[in-house]
């Protein structure tokens, strides 16, 4: 039996709003969402300086398959993983916290 078009529409709605959620109150959710944008803010970094995997392997005092798993599965990244990217790029990190707009009862700026 096939759906009709709107509930397969409303339910990837509920997914959406649901992973939304999830996105702003899970802790795993969020660790991973950050995770994935250092690895882009590394990729950025490392293109923009021509910087391979290998050197930046080499600059870290890693392998390149470390540098592999870093950049495309970043789930375990660490703030002294980070910390080394950084260096090795000539960049500081910065770790912030912000208020969510969108959840009562959280201060704002």
């Amino acid at each position: 039996m096939e759906l009709p078009e709107t509930l397969t529409d409303e339910h990837a709605a509920i997914a959406t709003a649901f992973d939304a959620e999830q996105r702003r109150t899970n802790p795993a959710y969020l660790a991973e969402d950050m995770a994935l944008d250092i690895a882009e803010q590394i990729t950025r970094a490392m293109q923009a300086d021509g910087i391979s995997r290998a050197e930046l392997a080499r600059r870290m005092g890693v392998n390149r398959a470390y540098v592999t798993k870093l950049l495309n599965a970043p789930a375990n990244m660490t703030l002294k993983t980070i910390s080394a990217a950084a260096i090795a790029l000539a960049l500081r990190p910065a770790i912030s916290l912000c208020a969510d707009a969108n959840r009562e009862g959280f201060r704002g700026d």
